[in-house]
C-alpha cells in the first residue's frame, strides 16, 4: 500500500531553510514514508501521537492515519533541539 504525505506549512519551512544536502537526504527519507510509514529506527513518541524518526543530524515528527493511507510531516528539527 502506498501512503500518501502532506507536510504542514511550519515543516515545509523548516525543510527549506536548510542546506541542500540535509534537504535532499531528508526529502527522499519523507519520500520513503509513502511506501513504508515505520521504516527501521522510527519510534513510538511518549505522550502524543505520533513517531519521531531521525535522518543524520535532524529529526522528523510525523504521524501516520492507516485509515485515511496518510502520513503527515508534522516537524522537521535538528537533533539537539530535541
Amino acid at each position: 500500500m502506498s501512503y500518501s504525505l502532506l507536510i504542514l506549512r511550519p515543516a515545509a519551512r523548516q525543510l527549506a531553510a536548510l542546506p541542500l544536502e540535509s534537504y535532499t537526504e531528508l526529502r527522499d527519507r519523507i519520500r520513503g514514508l509513502g511506501d513504508d510509514p515505520l521504516p527501521p529506527g522510527a519510534e513510538k513518541l511518549d505522550g502524543r501521537e505520533g513517531w519521531r524518526l531521525y535522518v543524520g543530524s535532524h529529526r522528523l515528527i510525523y504521524k501516520v492515519d492507516r485509515m485515511a493511507g496518510s502520513v503527515t510531516v508534522l516537524d522537521v528539527a535538528r537533533r539537539s533541539t530535541a
